[in-house]
């Protein structure tokens, strides 16, 4: 396993989906790698704070812009898409 594979198969690993052998190639590579324990470690930090917000903390938008950007990264695609920034601009001019 080496670093792509694990930004790749970090959602799965949390959520515990990933099959034990390899959850346990998952784990070795995070215990050798610098890079990827350093990272992961920030990406289980930054899930717990969000898990600590409320949901009335949280506009609908910044809501919906966060579960898309989870889901997309978790598919493999890229971070932005025209289609999620034009509705974000889209909103914006509306709420302003």
């Amino acid at each position: 396993m080496n670093c792509l594979d694990i930004r790749t198969l970090a959602t799965e690993y949390l959520e515990d989906e990933l099959p034990p052998e390899d959850r346990a190639t998952f784990e070795q590579h995070i215990e050798s790698c610098e890079k990827c324990s350093a990272w992961f470690e920030m990406l289980r930090q930054a899930i717990e704070e969000l898990c600590e917000l409320s949901t009335d903390e949280l506009s609908t938008l910044t809501e919906k812009v966060l579960i898309d950007q989870f889901r997309r990264r978790k598919q493999g695609q890229s971070e932005s898409e025209p289609e999620l920034e034009t509705e974000t601009r889209s909103r914006r001019k509306r709420d302003t």
